[in-house]
C-alpha cells in the first residue's frame, strides 16, 4: 500500500493551513487527502471520502513525496478553444462595423455562414476580446 511518509510538524501546519484557507478548492481537497494518507487512511477509503479515483489520490500522493507542497499546487488551465477562428472573427467586424447596432442579426449571419451556433453573450464576449 502506498502512503504518504511521516510527515513533520511544519508540514502537517502546512497542509492544514492549505486545507483550511486556500481559495482553490482544489489545492484544499489535495491537502486534504495527504492528510488523510499520513493518518494511515488507505488510498481507497480516501478515494471514498473526497469522491475522487483512486488513480487520482495516488498520483497526488507521488506529487507530493517527489516535490512536496508544490506538486499539490495546480497549473492553470488554458480553458476552452474558441468557438470562431481568427478569419471568422475577423468577418464578425467587418459585419459589426456595417451594422453596429444588429449583434442578433451578426449572430444570425455568423451562424449561418460557419454552421457555428452560439448564444448571444458568446458573441458579445469575442466582441469584447477583439476590442469592438
Amino acid at each position: 500500500m502506498k502512503y504518504v511518509n511521516h510527515l513533520k510538524p511544519a508540514e502537517i501546519k502546512t497542509l492544514t493551513d492549505g486545507f483550511r484557507y486556500s481559495p482553490s478548492s482544489r489545492f484544499r481537497i489535495r491537502c486534504h487527502a495527504i492528510l488523510l494518507s499520513n493518518k494511515g487512511y488507505k488510498i481507497d477509503k480516501i478515494a471514498d471520502i473526497i469522491d475522487f479515483h483512486r488513480n487520482t489520490i495516488s498520483i497526488w500522493i507521488e506529487q507530493w513525496e517527489s516535490m512536496g507542497i508544490c506538486g499539490l499546487i495546480s497549473d492553470a488551465s488554458p480553458g476552452r478553444p474558441p468557438i470562431y477562428t481568427e478569419q471568422e472573427q475577423e468577418k464578425v467586424c467587418k459585419w459589426i462595423d456595417e451594422q453596429p447596432q444588429q449583434l442578433r442579426d451578426v449572430q444570425v449571419r455568423l451562424e449561418k455562414e460557419t454552421g457555428k451556433s452560439a448564444s448571444l453573450e458568446t458573441v458579445k464576449r469575442n466582441l469584447k476580446k477583439i476590442k469592438v
